[in-house]
């Protein structure tokens, strides 16, 4: 999963269609192989995928799938990565909201305690990446359930963090992106177009971690969880649209890069 997003940022921002076609091809063999029974499974051996997944792996992959849709404007990812968030809630979340998500699901061996490694290392841990992808899919979404949860996750590793901040380095990004006010970023136009192309290279030449972008192909049906966000978003005279918002206040829709540009810096 760590790999499918960065091939598909990569893409994204380096214009790279052999790295799209990687991104997609992961994407694809992780959602068919390594899912049995809507279960996502943690391994893969001689066509066979076995063990329950953990934690990290439904949120680097949700992660992963928000950033291929960004790379492509596919829907399928954005609506694969709603209905893994969902999944991961019901499986790991903690309903006595003593402490961040387990790291085990309802189905994993019976064990004396049910593990929570709450320690960022040479990757996220799963709590700091489900907390992570849930803002950004509460943005998206429109769901505050995923607020909530992912806020109450942070909340429950606070004097860690005061104490501890080199161990806690996703929490902290995750908690940056909370604190801040996201960049809400929704293109209207065929990710083919030569003129939608040309918005995503103004807004990928900005180093923005604290945004969500999603973008609406007009050939391709919209993803009804992402409602909210999408409402009235087309395409004005025919021509790709950027719509920029922070909490909901938007700047002036446009198809121009110049006058994005001027919004980004402004």
């Amino acid at each position: 999963s760590l790999m499918l997003a960065s091939f598909a940022e990569a893409a994204s921002i380096l214009g790279r269609e052999d790295y799209r076609s990687a991104a997609t091809a992961s994407a694809d063999f992780l959602l068919h192989e390594l899912r049995r029974d809507d279960v996502l499974m943690h391994s893969y051996k001689d066509g066979k995928s076995k063990i329950p997944g953990y934690l990290d792996d439904y949120a680097l992959l949700i992660s992963g799938l928000l950033a291929l849709h960004e790379a492509s404007f596919e829907q399928r990812w954005l609506e694969e990565a709603i209905s893994l968030a969902d999944a991961m809630t019901y499986r790991f979340w903690d309903e006595g909201q003593h402490g961040p998500f387990y790291d085990t699901g309802q189905d994993h061996s019976a064990l004396f305690v049910r593990p929570r490694d709450i320690l960022d290392s040479v990757k996220p841990c799963g709590g700091s990446a489900a907390a992570d992808v849930l803002l950004r899919l509460a943005i998206i979404t429109g769901e505050t359930a995923f607020e909530k949860r992912a806020v109450a996750a942070l909340s429950s590793v606070r004097e860690q963090i005061r104490a501890h901040p080199l161990g806690f380095g996703h929490w902290l990004c995750a908690l940056d992106f909370h604190l801040s006010n996201p960049k809400e970023i929704v293109i209207a136009g065929t990710h083919s177009d030569p003129r939608t192309q040309a918005l995503l290279r103004t807004i990928h030449a900005h180093y923005m971690p604290n945004r969500v972008l999603v973008g609406v192909d007009p050939v391709e049906p919209r993803t009804l969880r992402a409602a909210p966000l999408l409402k009235n978003r087309t395409m004005i005279h025919g021509c790709p649209t950027v719509y920029l918002c922070q909490r909901h206040i938007c700047h002036t829709p446009t198809s121009d890069p110049s006058a994005l540009e001027r919004d980004l810096d402004g």
